[in-house]
């Protein structure tokens, strides 16, 4: 180290100069100037059932898949969401926020929940319940219930 120090002063100094700036994430990159040869097609707007249906595609893709709600407000997200509806498929789409979406998940899941519970109470013949306790490395003890049924819809 001492050699670095005593005879590379200066460049020890521009290092830590650099570091100390701040250096863009990512590639900057205009997305529509790729693909300026796709001709213009005229861009219909969708009907509220098709907005609505394509809010309850994109809130099952979320939860289904555990993507982030934050994505829809990406900036990096938009030019190629445009680009796929507004050139490729000559619709005005409109995506929700994610406030909107968590709306529509909590709705489904309400949905989900009360068919279960109809499928559970009409059709449910004998239902078991296994347990298994551990403890972790850190000696925290843990206990899991699973609930195993019989529907008549199977038999």
């Amino acid at each position: 180290m001492k050699h670095v120090e005593t005879y590379h002063q200066e460049k020890i100094q521009e290092y830590y100069r650099d570091k100390d700036k701040k250096k863009p994430r990512g590639n900057k990159r205009d997305s529509s100037s790729s693909y300026s040869s796709v001709p213009q097609k005229k861009i219909k707007a969708l009907s509220s059932e098709d907005q609505r249906l394509v809010d309850r595609k994109l809130a099952i893709w979320l939860a289904r898949y555990q993507r982030p709600m934050a994505l829809v407000e990406d900036e990096r997200f938009w030019p190629y969401l445009n680009f796929v509806a507004n050139n490729l498929g000559g619709i005005k789409l409109h995506v929700s926020h994610r406030t909107e979406l968590r709306d529509n998940i909590i709705g489904l899941a309400t949905g989900l929940r009360s068919k279960l519970q109809a499928i559970l109470k009409d059709d449910c013949l004998d239902y078991f319940l296994t347990t298994d306790i551990w403890t972790d490395l850190r000696q925290r003890s843990f206990m899991a219930v699973t609930s195993t049924t019989w529907l008549s819809i199977l038999l």
